[in-house]
């Protein structure tokens, strides 16, 4: 199954994604920006944001040879590998509070500032796995010369509907 059929459709966002300005511009990229990125045999990503040159929201779908390459992979970096980088800030795990998701294994952890550890998230992060699939959200956005700080509600609503529609459309094939 290609990647890209796993990537949700600006159509399917929650309103409370779509109703923060933030989802105006949907991009798609489906050539890696290397081969075989982390391993993956495939590899798919959509952003969205108030422009084309500012994503606040992007899913990333990595197709992996087996469930025990994607497993493994998901081991080495469970939030990512975007965010193994301590400069980037401090990530902090955080409960999940939604109706259940379908994954295999998942994690939602939220982004402080390396600069103030106290402050709220300036940007959300979740990576799954889907059988032989991992799938990354990321939600941030920022200002005019500041990081904007972001609530948890839109970016639940927006993991439940990226799992609802991966989950859909691998039910055939997980059987």
């Amino acid at each position: 199954m290609p990647p890209v059929s796993l990537l949700v459709g600006g159509a399917g966002l929650p309103s409370s994604v779509t109703s923060t300005g933030y989802t105006a511009v949907q991009k798609d990229v489906t050539v890696p920006p290397f081969p075989r990125l982390f391993g993956a045999e495939g590899f798919a990503l959509r952003t969205w944001g108030p422009s084309e040159s500012g994503p606040a929201f992007a899913q990333m779908v990595l197709d992996y040879p087996s469930t025990e390459t994607a497993r493994r992979e998901y081991g080495l970096a469970p939030h990512g590998r975007t965010y193994n980088d301590p400069d980037m800030g401090r990530l902090t795990p955080e409960p999940y509070e939604r109706p259940p998701l379908r994954a295999d294994a998942f994690n939602v952890a939220c982004l402080r500032s390396p600069l103030d550890l106290s402050t709220g998230c300036s940007r959300w992060t979740f990576r799954a796995r889907y059988g032989r699939y991992l799938v990354e959200v990321g939600f941030g956005a920022q200002g005019p010369g500041r990081v904007v700080e972001l609530g948890g509600g839109a970016f639940g609503a927006m993991l439940s509907t990226v799992d609802g529609h991966v989950s859909g459309v691998l039910r055939g094939e997980r059987g």
